[in-house]
């Protein structure tokens, strides 16, 4: 997976992680971030004093699944 993009949605900031899934961002209790990466389900986290006592923290992305109505093949 390439670089997930990390946003505050409470304070309109955001970052890229590393390829190895490392960020940096400013974040307060109560904020909340968002994770996102194409193909893939946002996780939204919500900043709690435990969240951030966590070192590392863990997020995982779930791939989108899409339907399709209609193929076409030429």
């Amino acid at each position: 997976m390439g670089n997930v993009h990390v946003v505050n949605a409470s304070r309109v900031k955001g970052t890229v992680t590393s390829p190895s899934g490392i960020f940096e961002i400013s974040a307060k209790v109560n904020d909340t971030l968002l994770f996102t990466y194409i193909g893939f389900e946002t996780v939204k986290v919500k900043v709690t004093n435990d969240w951030i006592k966590q070192n590392p923290t863990k997020i995982y992305l779930t791939e989108k699944a899409y339907v399709l109505d209609e193929v076409i093949v030429r």
